[in-house]
């Protein structure tokens, strides 16, 4: 399979974040040229004809269908309980777009439609570890080397950010 690229774009208010420098997004190359194959021969035709408005059902329906023939074929007794991170990673991306058109459409945001506000501020959470320890260091030297600041903590780092 040869290069392939996705882009996603967000817009988000009032969210104070922090993210990982794009080269470690790198060495996902692989992992997301699954995602957009999945998106585009598996869960795009999916869509077609469905009701943009019915995130939850959607979703729902993607989870339990996407790729279990894949699994029975390896073998697999339930294969709704078979690897699937490729498919949720790609199945997320439709949810997350799915609800933002729901709220765009009623004109409310998305926070107010999964529940409102529960608290003032929440912790996030950020997952990876799909490299071996061998390919995540030459990054993170990388990394070090155009951010000298990346050796402290995030809380130190955001405070040096905006005391300049």
């Amino acid at each position: 399979m040869g290069d392939t690229q996705a882009a996603a774009e967000a817009e988000t208010h009032e969210v104070d974040g922090h993210a990982i420098p794009l080269d470690l997004i790198a060495l996902q190359r692989d992992f997301y040229a699954g995602v957009v194959a999945l998106l585009n021969e598996e869960i795009g035709p999916r869509l077609i004809g469905r009701d943009a408005g019915e995130p939850s059902v959607i979703a729902d329906d993607l989870y339990n269908g996407v790729r279990a023939h894949y699994a029975r074929a390896g073998g697999h007794v339930f294969p709704e309980m078979s690897r699937r991170g490729l498919s949720v990673a790609a199945i997320s991306a439709v949810d997350v777009a799915l609800w933002d058109i729901l709220g765009k459409a009623l004109g409310v945001p998305v926070w107010r439609l999964l529940g409102g506000r529960r608290a003032a501020s929440m912790p996030a959470y950020g997952s990876g570890g799909w490299a071996d320890a061998e390919h995540i260091g030459a990054p993170r030297v990388h990394a070090r080397a155009d951010r000298p600041g990346l050796g402290i903590t995030v809380r130190e780092d955001f405070a040096l950010r905006h005391a300049m």
